[in-house]
């Protein structure tokens, strides 16, 4: 069985030095699992719950990244996906002198000038009234002079990906 005593030492050290609260680690292969473990408590609050092997964590943001990038990627790879287009060409919604240039590269790289979020499932049901109403929002600042990590961009971009499809 491999020795992770150097990875459970930086694990381990991370969270005792509070550069992360907590890690869970898992390593396998088809055999099974070689290795889990946690480290570190639930969040920086005194008295936190220590985490463990079972603790869940949100990874939304990671998933965004990794399967919306990834599906991109791939369309873009069979030609059904110009990143360097502007929106406006596949979305007729899109429109508006202050978002003429925005591409799917900057709804991918958070640069759309879309705000980062608003709480759109309080009010709004399906995909069209999604669509609608992030066309309809107001730019917070000029596309490409700012990076703001945007809810509202990455769901204008898993729309677009799903109709490049």
């Amino acid at each position: 069985m491999p020795d992770f005593a150097a990875a459970r030492a930086l694990l381990a050290a991370a969270t005792a030095s509070h550069a992360c609260p907590a890690a869970i680690v898992e390593v396998g292969d088809a055999d099974g699992v070689r290795w889990r473990e946690a480290f570190g408590v639930l969040s920086s609050d005194r008295g936190a719950r220590p985490t463990t092997a079972e603790t869940i964590f949100d990874l939304a943001s990671l998933t965004k990244v990794i399967a919306t990038t990834t599906f991109a990627l791939q369309l873009v790879e069979r030609g059904l996906l110009d990143l360097d287009a502007p929106i406006r060409e596949r979305l007729p919604r899109w429109h508006g002198d202050d978002r003429a240039v925005v591409t799917m590269a900057d709804l991918l790289a958070h640069c759309s000038g879309l705000p980062a979020w608003r709480p759109l499932y309080r009010a709004l049901d399906g995909r069209d009234a999604f669509l609608r109403s992030i066309c309809a929002m107001p730019l917070e600042y000029a596309p490409r002079t700012r990076s703001v990590y945007s809810d509202m961009g990455f769901i204008l971009a898993g729309l677009m990906l799903e109709r490049a499809a």
